[in-house]
């Protein structure tokens, strides 16, 4: 932290500061091991902010979702058509992207059929 603080000061930057929640990031663990920081930070030159001197960074307060994930289960495989839902699901065909990115639409859109058909 000390070597990022003494980059912005060889800079010329300062921490414009903030208004509201006092952390950008949370851990979403239980108890003892939850914990919170800033992890955001806007900075700019003093010659920015006299040309800017009304902006202000605001920390907004970000809804907390909870996914249900949905893994594979070893019980699908025991049901008549399972198979068949993931060789459907398989042969979609992405229409752009990279092979990665064709490899992640296919595993998505098998989970989804699985998911509607258990």
């Amino acid at each position: 932290m000390l070597a990022f603080k003494e980059t912005l000061l060889h800079c010329g930057l300062e921490d414009l500061g903030y208004h509201g929640h006092p952390f950008t990031w949370r851990s979403g663990r239980p108890s003892e091991a939850f914990v919170e920081v800033r992890l955001d930070q806007a900075c700019a030159s003093s010659e920015w902010r006299s040309v800017f001197p009304l902006a202000k960074v605001a920390h907004l307060q970000g809804q907390t979702r909870h996914k249900r994930l949905h893994r594979f289960e070893e019980r699908w495989v025991a049901h008549e058509g399972c198979e068949e839902v993931i060789r459907d699901a398989w042969s979609y065909h992405p229409p752009n992207g990279s092979l990665m990115f064709k490899l992640f639409e296919k595993i998505k859109c098998c989970r989804m059929k699985l998911v509607a058909w258990s």
